[in-house]
């Protein structure tokens, strides 16, 4: 289980290791050596307290292989998001243009009266009200 809080005193036995992981490039490693069994339980816990906290858990790996403790830092491959937006009905590109340059008041109004005379729906008025936000800011 890990501290509740972080308190950066509580890592100052591990603070020389930190700071050569922090260092690390993707795949790199540390080794570790001359630690007691209870020394390298120790800082393995604290190392991973540290991690847990700077939320960093998932970069690395920590090992304690033949009285060794191994700190690897994985090299995971480059990730992005993305979005697609769908694409705008006849009507909605119609309402959305004859939108354009109002202010925004009046734009809250005239989608809220075509919602009354039920020519949009409520999806409708919030993905025109989205994309005019969009356009104008």
């Amino acid at each position: 289980m890990y501290s509740k809080k972080f308190k950066s005193e509580r890592y100052g036995p591990v603070q020389g290791i930190l700071d050569q992981m922090q260092s690390l490039e993707a795949g790199g490693s540390v080794r570790v050596k001359g630690l007691t069994v209870e020394m390298r339980q120790r800082a393995k816990y604290l190392i991973y307290d540290w991690l847990h906290h700077m939320a960093l858990k998932r970069l690395y790996r920590i090992r304690d292989i033949d009285q060794v403790l191994f700190i690897s830092r994985m090299d995971l491959p480059p990730h992005s998001i993305e979005v697609e937006e769908s694409p705008l009905t006849k009507i909605q590109e119609e309402i959305l243009s004859s939108l354009l340059m109002r202010d925004e008041s009046v734009v809250d109004q005239m989608l809220q009266e075509l919602l009354e005379q039920e020519e949009i729906s409520e999806a409708d008025k919030e993905v025109i009200k989205t994309r005019w936000l969009k356009v104008m800011t």
